[in-house]
């Protein structure tokens, strides 16, 4: 005796969820969103570690914040003017200049 799958409650359910995951279909894009997962993992495990070390050193958890603003400050000062630069320059020459510049 067969038993067949029950089916779900809404075609459309299944054909939505068969849409959100059909890019891991492709090789090249399950190698690089596992890739992704893995880079994640390693900077949240840094981040902690990090934020430990300085207490662990100082005693003192007003550093924490002191940390958080000084990784945030670039992003408070440059955002900002980047989305002006990106509004007024075509986007091909303000990838290609960045990765030309000898940093």
């Amino acid at each position: 005796m067969s038993v067949s799958p029950a089916p779900s409650a809404d075609p459309a359910t299944r054909g939505l969820i068969g849409r959100t995951f059909s890019s891991l279909r492709h090789r090249n894009y399950r190698l690089y969103f596992g890739g992704q997962i893995v880079s994640l993992i390693g900077n949240w495990m840094q981040n902690a570690a990090q934020q430990w070390l300085v207490v662990e050193l100082n005693g003192w958890e007003a550093l924490l914040g002191t940390k958080a603003a000084i990784g945030v400050a670039p992003l408070f000062f440059f955002a900002a003017r980047g989305g002006i630069l990106t509004e007024r320059f075509p986007r091909r020459k303000i990838l290609i200049v960045p990765q030309c510049l000898p940093i």
